[in-house]
């Protein structure tokens, strides 16, 4: 059986505007393992804790980071930038 039909559009809620500064965000701070400048063995580095429902929208911040919320864990390397769009997403690129 195969059914069609037409939905409505589906409209994700925008969360909260802010400024580009993430640190409302952060929690705590926590030595994490990291690999810097492609060396072959990783070194401990002092990385702020965001908490991801604190972020607002245009929010940004460079790794280390660690991103935690009820659900998931995410880890934002040395190297990369991360912004957050105007739904929640977090946008994680390498830093220029």
């Amino acid at each position: 059986m195969t059914g069609v039909g037409a939905v409505e559009h589906i409209r994700i809620a925008e969360i909260e505007k802010g400024g580009a500064d993430a640190s409302g965000a952060i929690k705590s701070t926590t030595q994490a393992l990291f690999w810097k400048n492609d060396s072959a063995d990783p070194e401990w580095v002092e990385t702020p804790v965001y908490d991801r429902a604190l972020f607002k929208a245009g929010n940004t911040f460079e790794g280390p980071a660690i991103v935690q919320q009820f659900d998931s864990t995410t880890i934002v390397g040395i190297g990369q930038k991360a912004t957050v769009d105007a739904v929640g997403h977090i946008i994680i690129e390498r830093s220029a």
